[in-house]
């Protein structure tokens, strides 16, 4: 009987030790994942609340950062406040970048000057290595933008500018707008393209060399954004690949999807999904025009609101 009573003692003892070094490391763990999303947060809230500046090689004071705000960090927390975060920075450079070009037009001095390479490190051309691309020659031009390609260092590269010409300034003129008005409206898609395309690196996204834009009132009112050359995606050139490389534009267009639902972001939209949007570069699909992508889902509250109608062809010839 007392061996019983003893018997039963200990395995009472050793469920309560169980529990008792459960409990231990589920409190470590909660602790440590709440100083980590903390020392996060309290980092991009200081990179939030940033000004934006020069987008040329002058100099503007002592102040240099080496952190890549869309780099994503290597300490492990929360998906949701991963997306939250870098999220936010997006959208707050992006309005910096609007402001500033808004500022630029209404001859407003910005202050606290910040260059852009805290934001793009990796930026190899400036306005003043733009203006000295040569052999510029039109390749397309599409709702807003003019493409040209030139050589920059004997590199063939790819500019894409607001066109002038284009259906978004003229439907915009004809509203009544001014010229200048219009060419912002349509220059703050290139904006996006910049930043949007920086954040989304990778090997099945046009790489961007460098960009224009203009930094205070004595900067001409010019936008530009320099890439990597790309070759259109033509459907006749399509049809006559070998089906080895045409699997391997069709794994590229499903990388490029994967891409787009799992970003850092959360899950980007893309509005406008058509070979336009795309381009080769040494036999790669890549995408090249985001100025279109959303940052969130659109609401779906009804079965009509998630009807999507395609156009009238036979999918299965």
């Amino acid at each position: 009987m007392v061996w019983k009573f003893k018997r039963r003692l200990r395995c009472a003892d050793w469920k309560r030790q169980v529990l008792y070094y459960i409990g231990v490391a589920f409190s470590l763990i909660l602790v440590w994942n709440i100083v980590v999303i903390n020392l996060h947060f309290d980092s991009v809230e200081s990179e939030i609340y940033i000004d934006a500046g020069g987008t040329s090689r002058r100099k503007h004071g002592t102040q240099r950062s080496e952190t890549n705000v869309f780099h994503v960090s290597k300490i492990p927390f929360a998906r949701t406040g991963l997306r939250y975060a870098f999220e936010s920075r997006l959208r707050k450079l992006l309005e910096i970048m609007e402001i500033d070009l808004d500022n630029n037009v209404a001859n407003v001095v910005t202050e606290n000057v910040l260059t852009y390479d805290t934001y793009f490190p990796d930026r190899q051309l400036y306005c003043d290595d733009v203006m000295n691309i040569t052999n510029m020659t039109f390749i397309a031009s599409g709702w807003t933008k003019a493409v040209y390609k030139g050589v920059f260092r004997d590199i063939p590269v790819a500019i894409k500018t607001v066109d002038v010409k284009g259906q978004d300034v003229t439907t915009c003129m004809n509203e009544g707008n001014t010229e200048t008005t219009c060419f912002v409206k349509a220059a703050k898609k290139i904006v996006k393209e910049i930043v949007v395309l920086q954040a989304l690196t990778g090997q099945n996204v046009l790489k961007v060399l460098g960009f224009c834009l203009p930094r205070d009132t004595d900067d001409n009112l010019w936008v530009a954004m320099v890439t990597e050359l790309g070759e259109a995606v033509d459907l006749i050139k399509l049809l006559q690949m070998s089906w080895e490389d045409r699997l391997r534009i069709s794994m590229d267009v499903t990388a490029i999807v994967n891409m787009m639902s799992e970003t850092p972001y959360g899950s980007l939209a893309m509005n406008d999904f058509r070979r336009q949007q795309f381009v080769l570069v040494n036999g790669v699909l890549k995408l090249s025009d985001v100025d279109d992508i959303g940052f969130r889902d659109l609401p779906c509250t009804r079965n009509s609101d998630c009807h999507v109608d395609f156009a009238s062809m036979n999918f299965t010839q």
